[in-house]
This record gives C-alpha cells, structure tokens and sequence, in this order.
C-alpha cells in the first residue's frame, strides 16, 4: 500500500526541475523510485552484484554532478535506462571479453537446456560454442555480447564507431561461424534445434 501511494504522488517532471535547482531532496526521491528497476536491469547486465551497484552508483553520481546542464528529451525514466546501457557498454568495451562472453554464453546455455537437452547434452553443445568463442576477433566478441543484451544493430554500430552494414556483416560472420561448428560436431541436429539455440544466443 505505502508503495502504491509513493507511486502516485511521484511526480517525475517536477522532481527533474527541482532537481535542476539543485535540491537534493528531490535527488533522493528520484534515487529511492528508481533504484529498484534500475538494479534489476544492471543486474542483467553484468551478472554480479559488485558491479551493478557500480553501474548504478555511477549513473547517480554523473545525474546530480551534471544536474545544472542535463537535457533530457524523453522521460527521466527513459533516460536513465539509456544512460545505464551506455555504461555499460563502455563497461564492456574496457573489460575482458573473452572471459565475459564465455561467462554469458554459459548462463544463455542454462536457460536453453530444456529444449535442447532434449536432443543434445547442453555441456557438450556449451563446449563446441566456446571454442568458437575463444577465437572470436574482439569486435565480434563485443557484438556476441552486446546482441545478447538487447543492444540494436544501430546502439552496437554507434558504440564500436562501425557502419550499420558492417555490424550486420560482423554479426552474419559470428552465427555462421557457430553454426558451422555445431553442425561439424552434430551432422544430424534439426533445423529446429538450430533455431532455438541461435534464438536462444539472440543471434536472429
């Protein structure tokens, strides 16, 4: 109930100007609404506690540092979810990719084992992708991660400094190098299977 009434008398736009103005009560309202979300999301992000609450420290730390010349165009609540991807983003872009991408592509394989263990032992498909992985370019490796994490084609473009098409090459190159590796390792694997398990790595 006292959840509900916050959410009511929350009142985004009034806050941001106050916020402006330099109050720093408002700054606090505006932390507590949207801590939660927010940490859920960075949560996603990163897979670790530490590091999300980083993220999101961060993020409140630049809002009230740059309050006086914020331009916000869309509603805070948009705003702070693009700035919490950006972050990390250039979180990804200073990190060990090899080590990250292996990491998410084990949780990816987690989530997929009950339609793919039904044919094939999901450790065993894990290893033939990783293999795949370890080799990958960097430029691939931030792409495999960043797909994953919902980034368009254009975020992942605008981020690396790449032409649009030249991501989207990148990205047909690194799930036909998967595919190839799993079809070598199991000749018989449906087209459905197939699917799912490059559904399943967001690489459709």
């Amino acid at each position: 109930m006292k959840n509900e009434a916050t959410s009511v008398q929350f009142d985004p736009a009034l806050l941001l100007q106050k916020l402006k103005g330099g109050d720093q009560l408002a700054f606090a309202q505006i932390v507590r609404f949207f801590t939660p979300q927010l940490a859920d999301r960075a949560y996603r992000f990163t897979r670790d506690r530490a590091d999300a609450q980083d993220l999101l420290q961060d993020l409140f730390t630049d809002l009230w540092e740059r309050r006086e010349t914020l331009v916000i165009n869309t509603s805070l609540q948009s705003y702070l979810y693009v700035s919490l991807k950006h972050r990390f983003l250039r979180k990804v872009m200073r990190s060990n990719l090899n080590d990250k991408a292996l990491s998410y592509l084990g949780e990816r394989m987690e989530q997929m084992q009950a339609s793919v263990s039904e044919a094939i032992e999901v450790s065993e498909m894990q290893a033939t992708i990783s293999q795949v992985i370890k080799i990958l370019p960097e430029h691939m490796q931030k792409i495999f991660l960043l797909r994953g994490e919902d980034y368009s084609i254009r975020e992942i473009a605008e981020a690396l400094g790449l032409a649009e098409q030249t991501v989207k090459t990148y990205n047909m190159q690194l799930k036909r190098r998967i595919k190839e590796a799993i079809l070598t390792q199991y000749p018989d694997v449906s087209h459905s299977m197939m699917l799912a398990v490059l559904t399943g790595l967001a690489l459709v």
